[in-house]
């Protein structure tokens, strides 16, 4: 399987990845679409991924993988990514698009 092309959506999200939540249609789920959360778990028995979102404390939300969207998430800026930038005068966001 190429890293660069998953099968499918769900088949790449894993425990640990930061994912961004989606397409929920309820009156509570709309409120949640954009949020973006850590998966922590999954429940076997629903086929849902447990996501913390850090606004509720002790609360997993359970939402399916079709609803969820993986994150990239940017190294830590002392990895040289920022320095680099600051010396150009290039901010990190142009770096990004070019």
């Amino acid at each position: 399987i190429a890293a660069s092309n998953p099968p499918a959506e769900e088949e790449a999200l894993q425990i640990g990845d930061v994912v961004e939540i989606f397409g929920l249609e309820s009156e509570s789920g709309k409120a949640m679409n954009g949020k973006q959360g850590k998966i922590v778990g999954f429940i076997e028995e629903k086929g849902r991924f447990q996501i913390a979102t850090g606004e509720a404390s002790n609360h997993a939300l359970s939402i399916r993988p079709s609803n969820l969207k993986k994150v990239t998430v940017q190294a830590p800026a002392e990895t040289g990514a920022a320095s680099t930038a600051e010396g150009t005068g290039t901010t990190e966001a142009e770096l990004k698009i070019g």
